[in-house]
């Protein structure tokens, strides 16, 4: 990859061609000086989705904007392997109407790494939710899931709630559910 980029990048494993079972991604720098830049600056809009799709790399990238950064899932009924998540640059994830927001996603995963990313200046500014939910870096369903040296700064909520009922926010840096 080199430039920059304003839409979403969407892969799933009908995308990828499959020799002798081994399926593979890999999203990269070509100049890892000069990293890629993803805008997606639109509401309700993920940077980077890659499903059901094993030995999977997305390292040296820099993106901007959206409710979700990066998002790699397999099922439940198959988990993806080898994902390896690296030196991304992710900030400006924010969202006046999503619930929901995420700087790195990994579900439905084994044997796959986090590392070396930083993640900066994510607010969420909701203003009539029932709840609202933050993550830097969300990990769910996964086995023997490596997150090493990830940096998660200027990172919150920025929220005036109306809500006539009650109201729960979560924020978490990282969040680990069902990790083996």
């Amino acid at each position: 990859l080199r430039g920059t980029f304003t839409d979403e990048i969407r892969f799933t494993s009908s995308d990828v061609t499959k020799p002798d079972s081994l399926d593979g991604l890999q999203l990269t720098a070509i100049d890892t000086n000069n990293q890629p830049v993803i805008n997606t600056a639109v509401a309700d809009t993920t940077a980077v989705t890659v499903a059901s799709i094993n030995h999977v790399t997305i390292d040296h990238l820099t993106i901007t904007g959206g409710v979700k950064g990066i998002v790699v899932s397999g099922s439940s009924a198959t988990y993806v392997s080898d994902v390896n998540i690296h030196d991304n640059d992710i900030s400006g994830i924010a969202s006046t109407v999503m619930s929901t927001i995420s700087a790195i996603e990994l579900s439905y995963a084994k044997a796959s790494v986090i590392h070396d990313n930083t993640i900066h200046d994510v607010a969420v500014t909701i203003s009539d939710a029932s709840s609202t939910y933050l993550y830097g870096i969300y990990v769910s369903s996964g086995q023997d899931i490596a997150l090493r040296r990830n940096t998660v700064s200027t990172f919150g909520m920025n929220s005036t709630l109306t809500v006539a009922s009650s109201h729960f926010s979560y924020v978490y840096t990282f969040y680990l559910n069902n990790v083996s």
